[in-house]
């Protein structure tokens, strides 16, 4: 018997990898550094967005520095929202599935992506109704770190 259900939020419940990489292009094109859609499945798909500007410069032969880098971080998350104004559909037969779950099971979101990038997705994902909690990096102690105490601890209590 199921204990719990954790959904991968992007990938799982939505596929907004087509709109990070609109944003990474809005952001690296105008520098010269932009790159194809197989490209950007073959060699940054998996990355943060920290890694993947740090990659694309990486492949240009230039080094970032950090200040730069935290602008354009900023500069594609707002791409990024702007992509994602309009709503992004989740795949079919998932928000069917969350909400037959909800309340007899406890079900918690995952993402390894930035919490302003996906949490504004969830009401336009017609799940906000289920109360699942969330889990992504920001929540997550590094590595090292202490374990965190408490409910927190199990997020999905």
């Amino acid at each position: 018997m199921l204990a719990a259900v954790i959904f991968d939020f992007d990938g799982i419940i939505v596929d907004t990898e087509p709109l990070h990489y609109k944003a990474f292009q809005e952001i690296l094109v105008p520098l010269g550094y932009g790159y194809s859609w197989d490209e950007y499945l073959l060699s940054y798909i998996g990355y943060d967005d920290r890694d993947a500007f740090r990659a694309a410069f990486r492949v240009a032969g230039r080094e970032i520095a950090e200040q730069e880098l935290h602008l354009l971080i900023e500069e594609k998350a707002r791409a990024f929202q702007r992509a994602i104004a309009a709503g992004v559909e989740p795949y079919p037969g998932v928000v069917e599935l969350i909400r037959s779950l909800a309340g007899n099971i406890p079900l918690a979101l995952c993402s390894g992506a930035l919490p302003g990038d996906w949490r504004g997705l969830r009401p336009r994902s017609q799940i906000r109704g289920s109360s699942p909690k969330t889990v992504s990096p920001s929540r997550t102690p590094l590595p090292g770190s202490p374990p965190p105490r408490g409910r927190d601890s199990r997020p999905w209590r």
